[in-house]
């Protein structure tokens, strides 16, 4: 999103900031939803890749050939469970911060002051956000997206995973 405030046309930037972020060609809500799914796509690559593997040596090994159907479509469902995790993680950033920022009246004023204070608007209004993002009064907000995004992980990777390998799993008798 600041990077995003830093590139974007002056008067966009402008328009979403007397918009309190909502603007057609600059929603900042957008921008976070985005940065959130980044992070985390990022922060959950390496178990998926290493489910991924794990997956394709017991693909590759013959001894593992009555299953491999089902680990085909382990295969297709991990991919799937990530994708829908990081969906998720989009909503929630959108989600997460909209109320936050929506009543940070005095981030917002003070972004619209820099309008017309000539050269470096948007590096201005970019510091403004990046001051507030860093204020340790908003940690309640990223502690909310830290444990909503592990519920996330949860509900959209590590069940269906659960899900998948009770599918296979003999009855105890």
């Amino acid at each position: 999103m600041i990077a995003a405030i830093r590139n974007f046309h002056p008067r966009t930037v402008w328009a979403s900031i007397v918009r309190q972020g909502t603007w057609f060609n600059l929603d900042v809500y957008h921008y976070l939803g985005i940065g959130t799914a980044m992070d985390a796509q990022e922060r959950s690559k390496l178990q998926v890749l290493e489910l991924e593997a794990a997956l394709g040596r017991m693909l590759a090994d013959d001894s593992f050939a009555p299953v491999h159907g089902f680990l085909r479509e382990a295969v297709k469902s991990v991919g799937y469970w990530r994708d829908e995790f990081v969906r998720s993680a989009a909503r929630l950033g959108k989600d997460a911060f909209r109320p936050v920022l929506k009543e940070a009246i005095p981030l917002w004023t003070a972004c619209a002051a820099e309008y017309g204070c000539g050269y470096g608007f948007r590096d201005r209004v970019a510091n403004h956000f990046q001051q507030w993002f860093d204020d340790p009064a908003q940690i309640a907000v990223f502690d909310l997206v830290e444990h909503a995004l592990a519920d996330q992980w949860t509900a959209c990777f590590l069940a269906n995973l659960e899900k998948l390998l009770a599918s296979v799993r003999p009855e105890a008798g």
